[in-house]
């Protein structure tokens, strides 16, 4: 049974940053990153494409078809390692920022950083250490719904879903109901029900606040007549 009105679970938007990295190949010793895309819960959102560097050529035909981009349009599109490293730092600052596969983004970020000759300034963290800040319970649920969503290999995909959370997000609320999602502000309509875009944003920027949300929700239910 779903929860009632009376019972929908309400939550404050955190501060959450999340970021992805995609890379060169799956070869961790010889891959580097070639997009970067980070967004917080508030909407605050950004990613690009990187130039390989020159020491950088190794290349996965096979990685390619997961994250859709060619070695032609970095060179054409993307920004030096340099540029890439300052403006992470500029905007990211000194927070600590998640990540789910941390292992990986961390190695190609070093890639990245120390090829600039640039020291990062935020920390990168295992979504796992979630757990301190939402508690096991809530954390486990996220984590179980995060590992069983199939989702594209594209950062700049990833950051432009994290847009889709407005500008007013700050003084927002989220209410799960029947499966929806739905966001106010100052008891403002700002954005329609979310039921197709629920698995996608479970996986993506919002992640930990909807599996906030939804622990408090499945309690609801179980505490109801």
């Amino acid at each position: 049974m779903m929860a009632s009105m009376d019972n929908q679970a309400t939550i404050r938007l955190p501060l959450i940053t999340f970021l992805d990295v995609e890379a060169s190949g799956l070869l961790q010793q010889d891959s580097y990153p070639i997009e970067i895309g980070w967004a917080d819960t508030l909407g605050n959102s950004d990613s690009f494409l990187i130039r390989p560097f020159d020491t950088w050529p190794y290349w996965d035909r096979h990685a390619e078809a997961l994250h859709g981009n060619t070695r032609s349009q970095l060179l054409e599109e993307g920004i030096p390692v340099a540029e890439a490293a300052h403006r992470l730092n500029e905007m990211l600052g000194v927070e600590t920022v998640y990540c789910d596969a941390w292992e990986y983004d961390g190695f190609w970020l070093s890639r990245l950083f120390e090829a600039a000759g640039v020291e990062r300034s935020f920390t990168l963290a295992d979504v796992h250490q979630l757990y301190g800040v939402l508690g096991a319970e809530r954390t486990d649920l996220l984590v179980d719904i995060v590992r069983e969503i199939p989702t594209p290999h594209r950062a700049r995909e990833d950051a432009a879903r994290g847009r889709e959370l407005p500008a007013e997000a700050e003084d927002a609320q989220l209410t799960v109901t029947g499966g929806s999602i739905l966001l106010t502000a100052g008891g403002s309509f700002l954005c329609k029900q979310w039921d197709g875009v629920l698995p996608t944003l479970l996986r993506r920027r919002c992640a930990t606040l909807v599996g906030e949300c939804i622990t408090d929700q499945l309690e609801s239910e179980e505490n109801s007549p």
